[in-house]
């Protein structure tokens, strides 16, 4: 599950090049679409090196964005093992933020205020009108991934 940025850390990162490059993506891709920066492909190796001393994982269940394929290969590039990258899953999509997706937090309240004032209230339950609420998401990759491990094997280490 992805996390979510709350307008706060938005604004705290508004100046870090890190984020500006993620931004500058966003603005001009579709955000399923929008690749892992150089910093996130650095964080996912990390994470695989830091895994590999770890009992193994024996799949791996990614969304179908483009970031989350690029983070699961990453990842299994650092293993010591061959890991079992399953097909992209819709159900495991990260929530879409509507118009202000790709806007910085100053950008977000010059343009749509009413929502930038709603989103910051609203934190983890705000939604875009158009979007899935983030707690209804939750809920179906909680409970479509507990059903299909237990459908499918009974086999330990998954990594999501």
């Amino acid at each position: 599950m992805s996390f979510t940025i709350d307008v706060e850390e938005l604004e705290r990162r508004e100046n870090d090049p890190r984020f500006q490059e993620l931004l500058a993506q966003q603005r001009v891709t579709r955000d399923a679409d929008i690749k892992l920066t150089t910093y996130g492909i650095w964080q996912a190796e990390q994470t695989g090196i830091y895994l590999a001393h770890k009992p193994p994982f024996v799949r791996c269940y990614v969304s179908p964005y483009v970031r989350a394929m690029q983070t699961a290969e990453a990842i299994a590039g650092q293993l010591p093992y061959r890991l079992v990258i399953e097909p992209p899953d819709h159900r495991l999509r990260e929530k879409e933020f509507g118009v202000l997706n790709g806007l910085d937090a100053t950008k977000a309240k010059e343009l749509y205020p009413e929502e930038f004032n709603r989103r910051k209230r609203d934190g983890k339950y705000w939604n875009s009108p158009s979007e899935e609420k983030i707690i209804q998401i939750a809920e179906t990759v909680h409970m479509n991934s507990l059903i299909s491990l237990e459908e499918t094997t009974l086999e330990r280490g998954y990594l999501l």
